[in-house]
């Protein structure tokens, strides 16, 4: 997504970046994008509201694929998850209408704001350059050369995640009898509860985790033991270690500039 726009990171950049990203985020929700796009903007001399764009596009492709899995999770077993969502989660098809009509306004609104000529000021005409690189950034998926490679890549990355959580369930005894289609259900309501901006998913992720585990008849406390064994192994240990190599490769290695 950066080559359209000009910029050519190495690879070894973009992966080191990406993990930085996520060691960030045990510390402030959603400092994650801004670490990683500060840090390749820096190290490539790039425009960063470019950089955070492209973040921004991957992010929306992540939404996609997380929503046609959602789709899929609610066609397998739609009683299951209506009674989740209903009773558990106490959300109503009436209380997300309302909150995507109130998006849709203020989304709207700002698209006006920046669009008109009948408001001016300083700050608004900065903020509409910025928008522009921003922008920019977020439709390089349309430019890009190879789509189908890309949103391949996003599926296979979320079957991966998906793999991740089946492996885990089985490797914990009060879990191991879940099946694939009941550990698809648990990894997609667990994957909604890393959306909510915490540090690195604490508490929703557990909460929700938990929660779907326990449609399967698995006590509470066998699934917070699961979440948090999970959470702790994957985000404490593994992305604090892989987060320090980043921290040492990035300050120590120059960007080695690359073309297409």
């Amino acid at each position: 997504m950066l080559k359209p726009l000009g910029i050519f990171p190495n690879l070894w950049e973009t992966y080191w970046a990406v993990h930085l990203g996520y060691f960030a985020n045990l510390a402030l929700p959603r400092m994650g994008e801004i670490a990683r796009a500060g840090t390749l903007a820096k190290r490539l001399k790039a425009p960063l509201e470019k950089v955070l764009g492209t973040i921004i596009s991957d992010r929306l492709l992540d939404v996609v694929v997380l929503g046609i899995f959602t789709a899929i999770a609610f066609f397998l077993q739609t009683q299951t998850l209506y009674n989740f969502l209903s009773k558990q989660a106490h959300v109503s098809v009436w209380q997300l209408m309302i909150v995507g009509i109130l998006g849709l306004i203020g989304i709207a609104f700002v698209v006006y704001l920046f669009r008109t000529d009948r408001v001016y000021h300083p700050v608004i005409e900065k903020l509409k350059n910025k928008l522009a690189g921003f922008m920019a950034g977020i439709f390089s998926l349309g430019k890009n050369d190879r789509p189908l490679e890309m949103a391949a890549l996003s599926l296979g990355i979320w079957l991966m995640y998906f793999g991740m959580t089946v492996i885990g369930l089985k490797a914990f005894e009060p879990t191991s009898h879940v099946t694939l289609v009941q550990g698809f259900i648990v990894f997609i309501i667990g994957s909604l509860g890393m959306i909510i901006p915490t540090p690195g998913g604490i508490g929703p992720f557990h909460f929700l985790t938990m929660s779907a585990l326990g449609i399967y008849g698995i006590s509470s406390i066998d699934g917070f033991s699961y979440a948090n064994l999970s959470f702790f192994i994957i985000q404490i240990v593994t992305i604090s270690v892989f987060g320090l190599f980043a921290m040492l490769y990035l300050a120590k290695n120059k960007h080695k500039p690359i073309h297409s």
